[in-house]
C-alpha cells in the first residue's frame, strides 16, 4: 500500500530573515563556516533574537537559526519549543495564524521535535500531524494505486480520469471532515468510493445507470448511503451547510 509522504512545511510557514541578519556582509557558505565566523558565529552573534519560525538561508541552501539559550547556530528553522508556547504566540498562535493552509499529511516541527498542524475550523494548533499511522499490514490510503486496485483497472489508459476523480473526491471530503480525522480509515475509504463513483459516472452522462426489468430506467442515486455512513462521525459540524 502506498503511503503519501509526510511533508514538513516548517520553512514554508516560516520567515526568511537572511538579509536582515547578514546585510551588507556576505552570507556564510555553510553551517560550519557560520559557526566559526568571528562576527556572527557561535557565541558571537549579537543580533536580534530569532522569532517564531524565523531562519536564514546559507550559501549551500541549508536553513539555520540561532539558539540564544545555547549560543549556537542550528541547522533548522527556529520554532516554538512546544505546543503550549506555539498556541500562545501573538503572531502564530491559536486564532492568530494566517499562514499557508495545511494540506493532508503536512506538519511543522517544534523545538521538542513533536509535529503539529493547524486546524482552521477550530482556529487552533493540535499535537500530531496529518500523517496516517500505518499498522504492519497496511492502512487504506486514498491514492491512485489503491483506487485502480479497487475498480480492477489493468492498464494506465484511464489514469488521467482517475486522477481527476480522486482529486475531486479528496477536495469534497476534506472540505467536510474534521482536520484531525482526514487520515482515518473511514475517511480514506469514503474518498475511494466517491472517486470510483465519479469515474464510472462518465458512462452515464444523462444520469441513467442502466435499464431494469421490462426496460425500466435505472437512474444514478443522488447520494451513496455507504459513503454517508463512513463519514457521518467524522463531519465537521462547524461548517455551514453540514447537518
Amino acid at each position: 500500500m502506498t503511503v503519501p509522504a509526510a511533508l514538513d512545511i516548517t520553512s514554508t510557514v516560516g520567515v526568511d530573515i537572511t538579509s536582515a541578519v547578514f546585510d551588507p556582509d556576505p552570507v556564510p557558505a555553510d553551517l560550519a563556516t557560520l559557526r566559526a565566523d568571528g562576527t556572527y558565529g557561535d557565541g558571537n552573534y549579537a543580533g536580534d533574537a530569532f522569532d517564531v519560525f524565523e531562519f536564514v538561508t546559507l550559501g549551500d541552501d541549508t536553513l539555520a537559526a540561532y539558539d540564544s539559550t545555547t549560543s549556537r547556530w542550528e541547522a533548522r528553522v527556529t520554532a516554538p519549543v512546544d505546543l503550549d508556547t506555539l498556541s500562545a504566540d501573538a503572531t502564530y498562535g491559536d486564532g492568530n495564524y494566517v499562514g499557508p493552509a495545511f494540506a493532508p499529511f503536512e506538519y511543522v516541527v517544534l523545538g521538542n521535535q513533536t509535529r503539529v498542524a493547524y486546524d482552521p475550523y477550530a482556529a487552533a494548533w493540535f499535537l500530531g500531524q496529518m500523517v496516517p499511522t500505518v499498522v504492519p499490514d497496511g492502512e487504506i490510503i486514498a491514492d491512485k494505486a489503491t483506487l485502480k486496485a479497487m475498480i480492477g483497472a489493468k492498464s494506465d489508459a484511464d489514469d488521467e480520469q482517475l486522477d481527476d476523480a480522486l482529486a475531486a473526491s479528496s477536495h469534497w471530503v476534506y472540505d467536510r471532515v474534521m482536520v484531525t480525522h482526514m487520515t482515518h480509515h473511514d475517511v480514506q475509504l469514503a474518498i475511494l468510493l466517491l472517486a470510483s463513483r465519479l469515474y464510472k459516472r462518465r458512462q452515464s452522462p444523462e444520469g441513467v445507470a442502466g435499464f431494469g426489468i421490462e426496460g425500466v430506467v435505472v437512474r444514478v442515486a443522488a447520494n451513496d448511503p455507504d459513503i454517508n455512513r463512513l463519514l457521518e462521525r467524522h463531519l465537521n459540524m462547524a461548517i455551514a451547510g453540514v447537518g
